[in-house]
């Protein structure tokens, strides 16, 4: 009952507001003019106005409401990806090779000696790196946002419409004479 009496106070107030409003203050166009109805509707002035203007607030009713809130949390995980990574290494390799070498001929039919360079073949050690990709598991700590819904007991509020304190605005008001329709000419007389 409670509730019905307020909101029934309310919709009266906006009414009861709705016409002083009106009645204070009017559109251009909507007051009674002269019968001429001027195009630019009827003159104004303006005027100071005392006025309480309607403000709402909510209070609260013995009743409440469960509403489901969704809080943040940051989360600790822990896990652990496979990286892959260059790891490189050096080597001794066996590898042959060419050389050459003089060595001493005689000519069987002259019988001079000459120095003739022969290829030969040796085995030398050769370092050198060889790079590999090899996958690596690395462990690594981040952070995850998450929510995690709570539910919470919210009193129910109502809107009640109270009158503010009075302030003094500067508003138009219908003229109390109203304008004339334009020059009248007497019958027969031209200008």
């Amino acid at each position: 009952m409670n509730k019905t009496f307020a909101f029934s106070l309310a919709i009266v107030w906006g009414l009861v507001v709705g016409m002083a409003h009106r009645a204070v203050a009017q559109a251009p166009g909507t007051a009674p003019c002269a019968s001429c109805a001027k195009p630019d509707g009827c003159p104004y002035t303006e005027a100071k106005a005392t006025v309480n203007r309607l403000t709402e607030r909510r209070v609260p009713t013995c009743e409440s409401e469960t509403r489901k809130l969704w809080k943040p949390e940051i989360k600790e995980v822990q896990g652990s990806k496979w990286v892959d990574v260059d790891v490189c290494r050096e080597i001794e390799e066996e590898v042959p090779c060419t050389k050459l070498v003089p060595v001493t001929v005689t000519d069987p039919a002259t019988g001079c000696t000459r120095t003739e360079y022969q290829p030969q073949t040796y085995v030398e050690k050769v370092r050198h790196l060889v790079i590999q990709i090899i996958p690596v598991k690395k462990e690594y700590h981040y952070r995850v946002l998450t929510f995690r819904s709570e539910e919470i007991d919210v009193p129910k509020t109502e809107p009640v419409f109270e009158c503010a304190p009075p302030e003094t605005v500067t508003t138009k008001v219908p003229s109390p004479e109203p304008a004339p329709c334009g020059p009248t000419q007497a019958p027969g007389e031209h200008k």
